[in-house]
């Protein structure tokens, strides 16, 4: 229903699972459970995703520092666009819909260090927020999450507006197809100013 392949999942180390091993127990896994594995300084670290399950439906031995998507990123994209947002979900997407760069922090509250946005920066021409728009929540965390972020780096946000009710991209491609999502979020890069 995003429209990600397979050749997109396994690029990005996305893996269904059987069991966890939790303190050495193994329990076993819900019916629909996926593994995101990161590598970073040597080390391999796992977020487990099971989207159904009411009591661990996040496990997750990544710490803030890990950028989901960093290292599917090209070296270099001088001149090309970065899109930051808030999940490894949203990243794929992006990315197998329109071609665009993107990378995700653990979360829309972590800061990154500023030395992280200026390399990327340097890499890629435009740096962009594409956090949530949580538009039918009593508190948008993502656009609050999403200005802080903008505000404390000089990037511009962008976000869904509310009349399409689709709080991030993946949903866009959900709920109004690849074209449209790919046509919305090329025009809303279109606007920024350079």
């Amino acid at each position: 229903k995003y429209n990600i392949s397979l050749k997109t999942l396994t690029e990005y180390n996305v893996e269904p699972i059987s069991y966890i091993v939790v303190n050495d127990k193994p329990i076993k896994a819900d019916k629909h459970a996926y593994v995101f594995i990161e590598h970073k300084d040597g080390e391999e670290t796992y977020k487990i995703y099971q989207p159904f399950s009411k009591d661990y439906k996040w496990l997750n031995s990544h710490n803030d520092s890990i950028w989901q998507g960093w290292s599917q990123l090209p070296i270099s994209d001088h001149g090309g666009t970065l899109i930051i947002t808030k999940s490894l979900k949203d990243v794929m997407c992006i990315r197998e819909n329109t071609g665009y760069n993107a990378v995700a922090l653990q979360c829309e509250n972590v800061l990154p260090k500023k030395q992280v946005i200026d390399e990327l920066e340097e890499r890629f021409g435009l740096c962009l927020i594409f956090y949530d728009n949580d538009y039918d929540k009593e508190t948008n965390w993502g656009r609050e999450f999403g200005l802080k972020l903008a505000e404390e780096f000089g990037l511009v946000q962008l976000e869904i507006n509310e009349d399409l009710e689709s709080k991030d991209f993946s949903d866009l491609v959900k709920n109004w197809g690849k074209s449209i999502a790919k046509e919305y979020l090329e025009n809303n890069i279109k606007e920024v100013p350079f």
